[in-house]
């Protein structure tokens, strides 16, 4: 309590310094530092663009994988129907 009653003092007696306006090295620091981080983020955006269009490509091809996996699988089913009728045929 002691240190805000000091800093209202302070500020009511009109002792309190604004804070200072960067230096001109700090101004650039900061805008070189600022640019480093977009490049970073640019470079880490378009790798992650890079990754989606290789899931992309992976997922189509599974699918399309998929897809001719069922289609062998009917196939598969109907030459099994077939192949138990003429065995039943045979049989009886």
């Amino acid at each position: 309590m002691a240190m805000l009653r000091e800093v209202l003092e302070n500020h009511e007696a009109g002792r309190l310094v604004a804070p200072r306006e960067p230096v001109e090295e700090e101004a650039v620091h900061f805008r070189e530092y600022n640019e480093a981080l977009i490049r970073k983020l640019e470079t880490k955006m378009l790798q992650l663009e890079e990754a989606n269009r290789v899931l992309e490509a992976e997922i189509a091809e599974r699918r399309r994988v998929e897809w001719a996996l069922s289609e062998r699988v009917k196939e598969l089913t109907c030459v099994h129907a077939v192949n138990h009728d003429l065995r039943e045929q045979f049989v009886h």
